[in-house]
């Protein structure tokens, strides 16, 4: 009997602590919310890694859960996704509150942080409500953030990252001989990088003249960008006759060709000729000027002649006749007023 009693409290006492091991990895795996709760929702262009059951906390505070992800469409035919969460009743948000997604630890696991500003002018968020896209933020892409590094580690030689990583784990694994080696090509890649130091300041100012200048303008990219859609949606609905201008407009461009080489030495001869026009202009600009000056007044003359009608008026102010050593005026000394 003793012999089986013995066995039997060791299975019991075995599975006895294996349901208390099982309990307590449970309720530290159960992410749920004790007491009352209200549900939220907010819209993310990107929740790459949050799913069901991830935190939500506020001002570092875990506060709740995500209940569910999911993708709603939209009216201009595009989808965003709609993260629901759940916080504790005794927590209220405001209609300025925003809601970025943040990395939780370095295997990728994300959570929900939600952010009050210090002076929050908005009122109480009602619950079911959502959060806008205009007041979230995804994840870092941390692909994106490495490869914006790709010029940099362009600009060093490979052979030196290689040689610096191997010294780097070797001296981790305790060969203390290589800690003079990785010194060197630290200070090997540090000097390259320093050579290409004016390189990177003016790459960083121009980045920042550019994002300035971009932002001054951005009303102007919002127009230009939105005419070179509607100028793609042009282009995409005539694409034959684009195609076909393209063939013919290679023939255009070889008879251009052809006739600017015919006419080559009359434009030289052309253009020399101009240029003796205007060598031979420029020293008379203030005779030119003057004269432009004067023609108002001949203008006026030219208006009083033919003030009369469309025709032109002549006055015969003398009329001398003259023969050998004699000489006599038929209309005398007397002038009109137009003569005098």
């Amino acid at each position: 009997m003793n012999t089986l009693l013995r066995p039997a409290l060791r299975l019991a006492a075995f599975c006895t602590v294996g349901v208390l091991a099982a309990v307590v990895v449970g309720n530290t795996l159960d992410r749920t919310v004790t007491g009352p709760t209200r549900d939220y929702a907010a819209e993310f262009t990107d929740i790459e890694g949050l799913s069901p059951g991830s935190d939500v906390t506020l001002a570092g505070v875990r506060v709740g859960r995500v209940s569910d992800v999911t993708f709603a469409p939209r009216d201009d035919g595009t989808s965003r996704a709609v993260v629901d969460f759940e916080i504790d009743s005794e927590f209220e948000l405001t209609t300025d509150v925003t809601a970025d997604i943040n990395y939780g630890d370095m295997i990728g696991v994300r959570y929900v942080a939600l952010t009050l500003p210090e002076r929050s002018t908005g009122t109480v968020l009602p619950e079911g409500a959502t959060i806008p896209i205009e007041q979230t933020a995804p994840a870092l892409d941390l692909t994106a953030l490495v490869n914006g590094f790709e010029p940099l580690f362009e600009s060093i030689d490979p052979a030196q990252i290689n040689a610096l990583a191997t010294a780097v784990i070797e001296a981790f694994q305790g060969q203390g001989g290589t800690l003079d080696s990785l010194l060197l090509h630290i200070a090997a890649v540090s000097s390259d990088i320093a050579d290409h130091e004016q390189v990177f300041d003016s790459l960083v100012g121009n980045l920042e003249t550019l994002v300035a200048v971009a932002d001054r303008r951005s009303e102007d990219i919002s127009r230009l960008l939105s005419g070179l859609a509607v100028v793609g949606d042009a282009l995409a609905g005539d694409g034959e006759q684009l195609a076909t201008l393209v063939d013919r407009g290679s023939t255009a461009v070889r008879s251009t060709a052809v006739l600017m080489a015919g006419a080559m030495a009359p434009l030289d001869r052309s253009v020399t000729d101009l240029r003796v026009m205007t060598d031979a202009w420029i020293p008379q600009t203030e005779n030119f000027e003057q004269a432009v000056r004067r023609l108002p007044e001949l203008a006026d003359s030219l208006n009083r002649i033919s003030d009369y009608g469309g025709w032109l008026n002549l006055y015969m102010c003398n009329f001398t006749i003259k023969a050998g050593d004699f000489e006599t005026n038929i209309f005398g000394s007397t002038y009109s007023e137009v003569c005098r």
